[in-house]
């Protein structure tokens, strides 16, 4: 099978899940603290998240970005380079668009960024994608591990309704990753099966 038949997840179901253990988004404060152009804005991102593409992911584009400040969803950019808040907002609307609509994460942020700083809400919601995708590859794999606690337990600590709404919102969109990473398998196992 050639590669331009299939663009999903090429990697075998137990390495993808030993990569999601280790995968790691960066913190607010380990995100670059100078001022990036938009090719550099672009790059970054899509490093970041390289891991979670699929075969129904588009690459992120200049007139995503622009159409995200355009919407409200993100802040715009001064002097047409982003900083460090930019590049948060950007990687959350990244992972977030996989399962909701631009007006929903729009919602969720406003509400998110009024509860908590910024660096705050977006680290809790790196933390809480993390354990998700965690739960659900760890769970497939047949490995009850504590990531599947931690999500349990971080929903049960009494946290405020954004807390929990952040929480849900993590946990949902890495279930679609999950979602979308089976049907890759399952297509190239047919493409395969098929091509015998």
């Amino acid at each position: 099978m050639s590669d331009e038949m299939f663009q999903g997840v090429k990697i075998p179901p137990e390495q993808y899940a030993q990569r999601i253990g280790a995968y790691r988004l960066p913190r607010y404060s380990e995100l670059p603290d100078l001022e990036l152009y938009m090719d550099q804005l672009i790059t970054y991102v899509s490093g970041a998240t390289a891991l979670l593409e699929t075969s129904v992911d588009k690459p992120l584009t200049a007139s995503m970005v622009n159409n995200y400040v355009k919407q409200g969803v993100m802040p715009r950019p001064q002097n047409k380079r982003y900083n460090r808040a930019h590049v948060a907002y950007l990687l959350a609307i990244c992972i977030l668009k996989r399962a909701y609509s631009l007006a929903d994460i729009e919602r969720r942020v406003e509400l998110q960024t009024c509860s908590a700083p910024l660096d705050r809400t977006y680290d809790f919601f790196c933390e809480s994608f993390e354990t998700g995708l965690r739960m659900l590859f760890e769970r497939a794999a047949g490995d009850r591990a504590p990531a599947e606690r931690v999500l349990t337990a971080t929903a049960d600590d009494g946290g405020t309704g954004p807390k929990r709404v952040a929480l849900a919102a993590a946990a949902s969109t890495a279930a679609k990753v999950y979602v979308d990473v089976e049907l890759d398998w399952m297509q190239q196992s047919a493409q395969e099966g098929s091509a015998r």
